[in-house]
This record gives structure tokens, sequence and C-alpha cells, in this order.
């Protein structure tokens, strides 16, 4: 005797996938890409596979509630935008 579905429809099965795993959108720097590129070819997986893993071990191995974050963030458009707002009012611009 065959085990009784677990998901009536395909589409509840895929819901319940979409429901167990969050997805993250981010920015890198070039470099940054290149190399999580190298690590995924070398090990034969997907580049994301290699940022979940380098998540998880940088949450494992550093408090980073208590010490706060690593490296400087990417500059966005509005903090350009920003510097330059300043520059006027200060007269360097």
């Amino acid at each position: 005797m065959a085990r009784p579905r677990q998901y009536a429809t395909a589409a509840d099965k895929q819901a319940a996938y979409r429901q167990r795993w969050a997805t993250r959108s981010i920015r890198l720097e070039k470099e940054t890409d290149e190399t999580i590129k190298r690590v995924a070819t070398a090990y034969d997986v997907t580049p994301n596979e290699v940022i979940a893993s380098m998540l998880k071990f940088a949450l494992l191995n550093r408090n980073w509630m208590q010490v706060g974050l690593f490296g400087k963030p990417l500059t966005t458009l509005a903090d350009i935008r920003e510097a330059e707002r300043v520059a006027r009012l200060r007269g360097e611009a």
C-alpha cells in the first residue's frame, strides 16, 4: 500500500516549500561575488549554497549583537546624495 499524499496538490507542496525557506536579495562587491563563484565551482555547488554555508558559519562563530558588524557597508545612492548635500551646505562643492 502506498504512503498517503502529504499535500493535496503540487501547488500546496510548492507553497509549503516556500514557507519553509526565507528568501533574501543581497548586493555584493564584485570581488566577493567572484570569490563565492570560485568556491562554488571548487565544491560543485551553487553560489546560494556557498552563501548559506558562510552565513551559518558566521552566525555560529561570532556574537554579532555584542561585537557589531564587520567591514564597511556598501554605499547607496542615498548616501552619495547626502554627502553631496552636506558638502554644498558647507560650501565645499
